[in-house]
């Protein structure tokens, strides 16, 4: 028995000696190694690029009281027509002109007593906007003057727009991204680092055009700078 139990013991003993010898040892690849050393860069650029304000938007109101409801409306109309009628003959297309607000205001009048304030309903007013869009800002002061011919005598507003906003802003685009990689350059320069794949460039939403709004008459002209400007992002991988 002896014997036998010492006979065991020596093939356990060869057994374990051999699966010592078929294990490998674990090698991490140069390819992994890389990978783990590497960071990440991002940097972002912004362009902003001047626009003619070759395109103007003029708001004009128009307004009528009445007792009634109808009777504001329809005196509104009227004078709405005869805009209308005006810029026709001005050559200004229908679809350059287009009703941009409508609403109605109750009129009061107020009475004071001991007792307090009452105010009571003594009519309506009808206000109807009109957005005419102008090819020509230098058209301005002469739909004004239209404008207060026919009755329509309240404030004017006034935006400017451009017809070049879409390739000024592909123009923005290109420079952003330029601006963003050469930013990324000296980031991984300044901190010792290599630049290695580019992995993502995106666009940052953002506003396409800048419009300026103002408050004029045919006596106060505006001089608008209109620009556009596009943000973008880049993203690279980089190593020591």
């Amino acid at each position: 028995m002896k014997r036998l139990s010492i006979l065991l013991a020596a093939m356990l003993l060869i057994a374990s000696a051999g699966q010592a010898e078929t294990l490998e040892p674990v090698v991490t690849p140069a390819a992994e190694l890389t990978e783990a050393l590497e960071t990440t860069i991002r940097a972002t650029g912004t362009e902003s690029v001047p626009l003619p304000a070759d395109i103007v938007v003029l708001t004009l109101c128009v307004q009528g009281s009445g007792d009634n409801v109808t009777t504001a409306q329809d005196k509104a109309e009227q004078v709405m027509q005869s805009l209308r009628d005006a810029l026709a003959q001005m050559g200004i297309p229908e679809h350059d002109a287009q009703t941009a607000y409508y609403g109605v205001e109750t009129v009061y009048n107020y009475q004071y007593s001991k007792l307090g304030e009452k105010e009571t309903a003594s009519g309506y007013t009808v206000s109807i906007d009109l957005s005419v869009r102008l090819d020509d800002p230098a058209r301005v002061g002469e739909v004004i003057d239209a404008a207060i011919r026919t009755g329509a005598q309240n404030s004017y507003g006034l935006a400017y727009e451009s017809s070049e906003t879409k390739s000024a802003y592909f123009q923005a685009l290109d420079a952003a991204t330029a601006d963003a990689m050469a930013q990324a350059k000296v980031l991984a320069e300044a901190s010792g680092l290599q630049l290695d794949r580019l992995v993502s460039v995106t666009e940052v939403q953002s506003d396409e055009s800048t419009v300026m709004a103002a408050s004029v008459s045919a006596e106060t002209p505006v001089h608008p700078h209109l620009s556009v400007t596009a943000t973008v992002e880049v993203c690279y991988t980089a190593h020591p």
